[in-house]
């Protein structure tokens, strides 16, 4: 049978595996949520110059 301290750093083990898990999975919601930003304001950009284009002819 596995002693305390032996059970105890198995835990400890996996509480550092899962926090390393946690924040590769932090890090790659922040770069999606970067991405999401970059082509809304690519979107927002081409609809502003084509409303100035519009406003132009009016």
């Amino acid at each position: 049978m596995k002693t305390t301290d032996e059970y105890r750093q198995k835990l400890v083990a996996e509480l550092i595996d899962q926090s390393a898990k946690i924040d590769v999975l932090v890090v790659k919601a922040r770069q999606v949520v970067e991405d999401m930003k970059l082509g809304y304001n690519q979107e927002l950009e081409e609809l502003r110059t084509r409303q100035r284009e519009i406003t132009k002819k009016l």
